[in-house]
Order: structure tokens, then sequence, then C-alpha cells
């Protein structure tokens, strides 16, 4: 049995995806720390106002994450080409770029700052200026974690996403210590990325070489043109997550957007649960299919762990809404029970739709993907204008999106498993 299972971890895929999700457990546990303890620190109202902005965050920066994905399949394909050099070389040119995108970034945040705090229904302007930093040390140094994970270091990948939550953590501690405002959560964050990001450079720098510190567009061109197709999915995928918090935001009044937070941060563990499966496969995915190699099993058999692990979560958030509500953020919050039951089936949904997404643009099935974007129109259109009058409307529309991209999702899967095995 032990050798079995010795044998077991040497597969690539089975020692990965054990290092990313037992880490997984750990760094969700400590990011729904910061939640419970932001939550207990600040108001209902005020708790709104923080996540209100997480989305926003998610939104705006987007464009980043998108070529975060590119960048760890890039990062796949140059280690088997031209390790170190041209690595490093991809490496420095993609953060001298980024810099300059960053700054872009915050600027035009800041020009478009009035509409952002009317729609949103945020009077305390102050909060914005501490936003900005936060957002603009998030952007800087977003790819280093995509290196790692496209360089397969598993553990290396993990340390640093534990650090990042352990740091939010410290946060929330601080802020609810001192009894701290909104300003300094920022602030805090901010600073605590700065020195976790130094040590992950330091992990990164094993597999970069210092001295090639020149700028070249050889594979900049190549992430550009992968990011513009494959931008369509993530960008669907990524609005569809954020829309409906926003839009609750906007549409309904303070309390009800702040119990509507809380259900989400509760509910979004389904997917957090899941998700570290597709971080495994992403890199092995897209390695397969630039070596030629059949990556439909591996997909079908992650996609089938998605979908149990969150059918799991939603079990028990079904079952047991109000003793997750009193366990994590307590009494005051549980007007979110009326939500969280229907928020959890709509993760469910979210969770296989999203990590489809992903490993279909591993395999450069973009296209397909661009479906997601969409049903993101579809979503937003639909709450805006017509499902509206409650909260279950939002998340029946949410449901009924996803569940339309998954069924298009399905249909090409069966078909291309189909062709494959004929």
């Amino acid at each position: 049995m032990f050798l079995k299972i010795k044998n077991l971890f040497k597969n690539k895929i089975v020692l990965g995806s054990f290092i990313v999700t037992l880490s997984s457990i750990f760094t969700n546990f400590l990011a729904y720390l910061f939640q419970l303890v932001m939550g207990r620190a600040l108001s209902v109202s005020e708790y709104g106002v923080l996540i209100a902005f997480f989305s926003l965050q998610a939104i705006l920066t987007l464009p980043t994450g998108i070529i975060a994905n590119s960048v760890t399949k890039t990062v796949t394909e140059i280690k088997n080409d031209d390790y170190p050099n041209g690595l490093s070389l991809f490496f420095y040119s993609l953060l001298k770029l980024n810099l300059a995108f960053s700054l872009v970034i915050v600027i035009l945040m800041y020009l478009f700052k009035d509409f952002i705090f009317s729609y949103l229904n945020i009077s305390d302007t102050t909060l914005f200026l501490p936003f900005l930093f936060y957002v603009f040390i998030s952007i800087l140094f977003i790819y280093d974690k995509s290196f790692l994970q496209g360089l397969h270091r598993y553990k290396a990948f993990s340390l640093v996403g534990f650090l990042h939550v352990l740091g939010k953590l410290f946060t929330a501690l601080i802020v609810l210590y001192y009894s701290l405002n909104l300003l300094w959560v920022f602030i805090l964050l901010a600073l605590f990325i700065l020195l976790f990001e130094a040590f992950s450079l330091y992990l990164l720098f094993k597999n970069i070489n210092k001295k090639v510190g020149l700028f070249s567009t050889k594979h900049l061109g190549k992430i550009l043109r992968f990011s513009f197709f494959s931008s369509f999915g993530f960008l669907g995928i990524t609005l569809i997550f954020n829309n409906d918090i926003l839009l609750v935001k906007h549409l309904f009044n303070a309390e009800i957007a702040g119990f509507y937070s809380s259900s989400a941060v509760m509910g979004r563990m389904v997917f957090y649960g899941a998700s570290p499966i597709a971080t495994v496969l992403f890199p092995i995915c897209a390695e397969r299919y630039h070596q030629k190699k059949g990556y439909l099993d591996v997909m079908f058999k992650g996609l089938t762990a998605v979908f149990l692990m969150s059918l799991a979560g939603f079990i028990v958030f079904y079952f047991f809404p109000e003793y997750i509500i009193k366990l994590m953020f307590g009494d005051k919050y549980l007007g979110s029970a009326q939500y969280l039951p229907l928020y959890s089936l709509y993760m469910l949904f979210y969770s296989v739709t999203a990590v489809f997404t992903w490993l279909l643009v591993s395999v450069s099935r973009l296209k397909l993907v661009s479906i997601t974007l969409l049903g993101a129109f579809i979503q937003y259109i639909s709450i805006k204008f017509i499902f509206n009058q409650n909260v279950s409307q939002v998340l029946y529309t949410s449901i009924a999106v996803c569940a339309g991209i998954l069924g298009v999702y399905v249909l090409s899967f069966i078909k291309e498993f189909y062709l494959v095995k004929k």
C-alpha cells in the first residue's frame, strides 16, 4: 500500500494537485479568517463598501489577470525551448512593461473617481487614494506567481499565495485591535504585499538569470496576441463573478448590499475550494497541447473533481446556512441566511463553468470561451433593467447564465471527445 501511494505521488499531476490543494485549504482558511475579522471589525454597510471595492479591483485590473494566465502558458513553453536566458529576458521585459501599465491603470481610475463613487453609492472619498495605492502595488507584482506556476514550482507557488493571505489576516487583526478605519485597511494591505513580494522574487530568482536585463518584445508579442483572443473568455468569467455584487451595491440599500456581500464571501468558499485543480491543470494541459499530446482525459477528470467538490460545498451551505453565518460573522449578519443557500448554488454552476473556461483557454479554444463575454453582458442587462425586484432574481439570473455557458461547453466537449475516440 505504501509503495502504491509513493508511486502515485511520483505522478506530476497528482503531486502538484496535492500540494496546491493542501496549500489552498490553509490559504482559504486564512482568507476567510480575514473576512470574518473584517466583518466583525466593520459595520454591515462598511463591510459592503469593502467587498464592493474588492470586486471593482477585480474588474479594473482584469487585463493583468488575463495576461497572467497567458504568461503561465508562455513560461511553460519557454522553459522547454530557451531556459534560462530566454525566460529571464521575458521576465525583465514583462516587469518593465507592467510598471508602465500599472501607472496607466491608476491614473485612469483617478480620472473616473467621481463616477465610481457615485455608481457604488460611496460617500467617503478619502478612501480612494489608499485604494489606488493598493491597486498599484497589486498590479505591479502580479506575474511572479504566473512564472512559478508555469515552471511547475508548486511548492513555491503555494507558499507565495499563503504569505499573501497571511498579510491580509495580519491587516484585519491590526484593524480590529486598533479600531482603524477602511483607509488603513488598504494601506496595510499594500505594505504587506510589498513585504511578501520581496520574498517571492527571491524564490523566483532561482530560475531567473540576474545578468539578463535588456528589453525584448520577442515573447511579449506572443502573450499579447494570446491575451487579446483569450481576453473575451477571462473578461466574461470575471465579470460574471463580480457583476452581481456591484449591481446589488448599486441597486439596493447599504444594509442589503452588506448582507449580500457577506453571503458572497461565504458562498465563494464553494468556488475557492475547487479552483486549485485548475491552477494545477492549466500549465499541464497547455504543455500537452503544445507537445500535441492528449489532454481530454486530464480535463475530464479535473472537471469531475471540481463538480464533486463544489456539490459537497453547496450541500453544506444549503442545509446549515445560519450555523455557518454565526460561526463566521456572528449574529449581526444573520440577515445573510436568506441569500446564502441560493448563492452557493450559483457558485456550484460558476465553479464548473470557470474551471472549464480556464482549461479551454489553456488548449487555445479561444473562440469557444468568448461566449462567456456574451453571458456577462446578458447577466448585466437582465439584472440592471429587468430582474432586480429582489436579490433572489439577481441570483437566479446569474445561475441561468452559468448554466447556459456550461451547456455550450459540454456539447462542444462531447463532440470533440467523440471525434477523438472515433
